[in-house]
């Protein structure tokens, strides 16, 4: 489960939850360029992705989106990609 947020409380929790259930944190630099974001994230293998709503539109266009479910951490739970939904068995 690939991690692309600035610092802020959810990132921590997103952290957290994904060691507890088991996978890998892949956390990556919002500083990264969009071709190296693209590349790293393919090359990660991760299937989830959290992210922000500021942050996702740098990959909406790419093949690296596909088949990966992205979940947003600044949302509300009126977004069904929102972290809220995702806890609430939604999405």
């Amino acid at each position: 489960m690939a991690i692309l947020c600035a610092n802020r409380p959810e990132w921590i929790a997103a952290c957290l939850a994904v060691i507890s259930a088991g996978a890998v944190v892949v956390p990556l630099d919002v500083q990264l360029g969009d071709e190296a974001l693209g590349s790293v994230l393919a090359d990660s293998g991760a299937r989830h992705f959290f992210t922000t709503a500021d942050q996702v539109s740098r990959l909406a266009d790419t093949d690296e989106m596909v088949g990966l479910r992205v979940i947003l951490l600044d949302v509300g739970e009126e977004d069904g990609r929102s972290w809220r939904c995702l806890l609430a068995g939604g999405g």
